[in-house]
């Protein structure tokens, strides 16, 4: 009896641990991060030197320039209402606080991270299918092409992808569904993804509800349920706070995250709207990104940005209801867009094939891009209807359509598409791994459904959707800047003259014209501006700049008139009163000069240049005895 007593005791005191990982799945992977790695690296060295990446554009520039200021003023709260997602420009700033301003320092560390988010698709994958199925998405995402290219891109991309992948992941892991270190930590990727783009946040009222659905047979109800929808809420509003709160004391106003959410609605739904970005031709996006002085100018009252962005928002949902057929029909064509061949890229500085057409050899090698990930995983998502039952299926399901609504609400680009693409990628992976059995077991009553599924949606994007060119015109025009700020001003003028071989633009003749006035060839400059004039007759630039190269020139009194068109055109334009201000001071009629001085005053924001202007009124008051 006691020697059974004392082997039974000893049987139950041996624990048998199962290694995370075997030999062959830890050299599988290791393999494919490798290679996405050095990939991502080639991609980096090679494009390095290029323009684009030497000299930053747009959104680029937007970002690198706001986290220059964060990490070298040290003022990292409070002090305006966020307009564009603050997560990259954050981000961006700790990158300078350990390596200094460096763009090579920016796109490396995104290589890294992109190779981690190749490992977290082969988790979630596996989490989702099996091992085969995780083998092939990481592979597919080690080669993506998109992926590649965004982890050497000054955008936030990679990082909310990374963001993303990992919520999807904690939210289907095996594991006791009441631990609360999954809630909190699938709200903690929530959030910190919304920094990067807000509109990911319409998936928490899905998750909501999927939570409830999967609590519904538990023996702990009340507990479990309570667990996860406290600490999933409080994981999601971690990273959320602090923005929110930074909104309110700068602007005084509630903005949960940014301002740009009614514009960009409004850019996705009004009457010429067409499903990809595009701005109405009287808009000067580039001076005027949030549309607040556009709102002003047509309400004719001062707005926060909150009330801009509300009106927006109003204007887009008052397009809807008045023109409801067209609306439902805006809808079904950005609803094509999202799964389209095209990238649809917003510029030149996000345009994949410009940079494969002109900087990069290794994007010339064939990798999948989003279609071809697509279509494998519409296979594989019909091969998994099979498994309906399963609750992590279900919420994949219901991600993805919560996702692209989402997107389709407000315009379609490539780029927005790019967080949800490693869910469509896991999917591609059992897509093939379905694939390869049938072919092999020769079960080709399989591949119908799959395939005619394939052949509609091709069918769709390929003949229902117009074709818009995206050509390299506004690539050249950024490339014009660059060599502008160097002081090339030939090899600008190059630039901006093929440009215009493309798309000829007012806002390219005006980039001509202040080239040319730069090399004192007066003649051509003033002909540039007036075909800037030509093409758009209300662009109040062209008339502000043909104002400055009188006003050198000395012509006192054309440099008014196109001054005062210029400010007819837009009543908030505050240079055009300062250099009318000035004009008037130099020829001594001094009420003029100062009535404009002072409507200059009453437009600028900037402290340190208000307390000089008002010392020029001061001096104009003394001198008109008021």
């Amino acid at each position: 009896m006691s020697k059974k007593k004392h082997d039974k005791t000893k049987a139950k005191s041996v624990k048998v641990v199962k290694p995370a990982y075997d030999r062959k799945e830890l050299k599988i992977i290791l393999s494919i991060l490798a290679l996405g790695f050095i990939i991502r690296l080639i991609y980096i060295l090679e494009t390095q030197s290029s323009p684009f990446i030497q000299n930053l554009f747009s959104d680029s520039k937007i970002y690198y320039d706001w986290a220059k200021d964060l990490s070298n003023s040290g003022h990292w709260f409070g002090r305006e209402v966020f307009f564009m997602s603050p997560g990259y420009p954050y981000f961006l700033a700790i990158i300078f606080k350990f390596f200094g301003s460096s763009i090579l320092a920016i796109r490396i560390t995104q290589a890294l991270i992109s190779t981690a988010n190749i490992y977290l698709i082969y988790r979630l994958t596996k989490n989702l299918f099996d091992n085969k199925a995780g083998y092939v998405a990481a592979g597919i995402s080690a080669i993506y092409s998109i992926f590649i290219f965004f982890s050497g891109a000054v955008f936030g991309e990679t990082l909310q992808t990374f963001f993303v992948t990992a919520l999807i992941y904690f939210l289907t892991k095996d594991q006791d569904t009441s631990t609360k270190n999954k809630w909190l930590l699938s709200g903690l990727m929530l959030g910190l993804s919304a920094l990067f783009r807000a509109n990911i946040l319409i998936v928490f009222p899905v998750i909501f509800i999927w939570i409830f659905y999967s609590f519904r047979k538990s023996d702990k109800l009340k507990i479990d349920l309570r667990n996860a929808l406290i600490y999933f809420t409080i994981g999601t509003a971690l990273p959320i706070l602090p923005v929110t709160i930074n909104n309110y004391i700068a602007g005084k106003e509630f903005v949960l995250l940014t301002s740009n959410g009614g514009i960009n609605f409004y850019l996705g739904n009004n009457e010429k709207a067409l499903g990809v970005y595009s701005t109405p031709k009287d808009f000067d996006f580039f001076k005027d990104m949030a549309g607040i002085n556009y709102a002003k100018k047509i309400t004719h009252k001062e707005l926060t940005p909150s009330q801009s962005s509300t009106y927006w928002y109003e204007q887009g949902l008052n397009f809807i209801s008045s023109h409801p057929v067209d609306a439902i029909t805006l809808t079904f064509k950005k609803l094509l867009f999202f799964f389209d061949y095209n990238e649809n890229p917003q510029t030149s500085q996000i345009n994949i094939d410009f940079f494969r057409d002109k900087s990069s050899s290794i994007l010339k090698i064939p990798f999948p891009n989003f279609i071809i990930v697509f279509l494998f995983a519409l296979t594989g998502i019909i091969y998994s209807l099979r498994k309906l039952s399963d609750k992590k299926l279900t919420l994949t399901y219901l991600f993805i359509i919560t996702y692209v609504f989402g997107t389709i609400i407000f315009f379609v680009s490539g780029r927005f598409r790019i967080a949800i693409t490693p869910l469509f990628i896991s999917f591609a992976g059992f897509g093939i791994v379905n694939l390869i059995d049938i072919i092999k077991q020769k079960n080709f009553k399989e591949l119908a459904l799959p395939g005619i599924s394939a052949a509609v949606v091709l069918a769709l994007v390929v003949f229902a959707l117009p074709k818009y060119n995206y050509s390299y015109a506004d690539a050249y025009s950024n490339l014009g800047n660059a060599y502008f700020d160097q002081k090339d001003y030939n090899e600008a003028l190059l630039n901006y003259n093929e440009s215009l071989k493309l798309k000829e633009t007012e806002l390219t003749y005006v980039l001509i014209g202040n080239t040319l006035a730069v090399k004192d060839d007066y003649n051509n400059a003033v002909r540039a501006y007036q075909n800037a004039i030509r093409i758009n007759s209300n662009y109040a630039l062209a008339y502000f700049n043909l104002g400055l190269l009188n006003s050198q020139k000395g012509n006192f009194d054309n440099a008014l008139k196109q001054f005062g068109k210029a400010i007819e055109i837009d009543p908030l334009f505050a240079e055009a009163y300062r250099n009318t201000a000035i004009i008037y001071y130099m020829t001594e009629n001094f009420e003029q000069s100062l009535y404009n001085f002072e409507k200059y005053n009453s437009l600028i924001t900037d402290e340190s240049i208000k307390a000089t202007v008002r010392q020029d009124i001061n001096e104009l008051k003394k001198k008109l005895g008021k």
